[in-house]
């Protein structure tokens, strides 16, 4: 090729997390700018929504408190302030930070006045593991569920 050939060639790249309160937005633009490039060869689209501090979340689905009792929908109280920990029992990373939201509850809780709560979703095979763990180390003061069929920690 000389350097006054011209190559028929094209790359389309867009790349972008955004909060969750423009998915409606992200869903429709993903929606119709695949479609314009499905046949573009180079053509990448990476667009979707991603949760950080402070944003709102969908609901949590299908999570069973690991007490027992039927599957329910964590649903934020305006007002309160959540740490949601997604945490295993068989994860050691996990359990430096688990042990911390422990402490914290019970030194805080005066102050907090029941408007901040750790809520522990496990990601267990089983939430009798979960049962067994929280209790040999008496981590009581968290809030916890097992993830069951839940689709949160994807």
């Amino acid at each position: 090729m000389k350097k006054t050939d011209v190559e028929d060639k094209m790359e389309i790249i867009v790349e972008k997390m955004l909060n969750p309160d423009l998915k409606d937005k992200v869903d429709a633009f993903k929606a119709e700018a695949e479609e314009i490039v499905k046949d573009v060869e180079g053509a990448t689209i990476k667009v979707g929504v991603q949760l950080g501090a402070g944003c709102k979340y969908d609901p949590i689905k299908n999570i069973v408190p690991i007490a027992g009792g039927d599957p329910l929908t964590l649903e934020h109280v305006p007002g309160e302030v959540w740490l949601i920990d997604f945490w295993a029992t068989w994860c050691p990373p996990c359990q430096a930070p688990m042990q911390h939201n422990e402490d914290m509850l019970k030194k805080r809780a005066a102050d907090w006045g029941g408007k901040v709560k750790i809520i522990g979703i496990s990601i267990d095979q089983t939430a009798e593991a979960v049962v067994k763990h929280v209790d040999a180390k008496d981590w009581k003061s968290p809030i916890h569920y097992h993830r069951a069929k839940s689709d949160c920690s994807e």
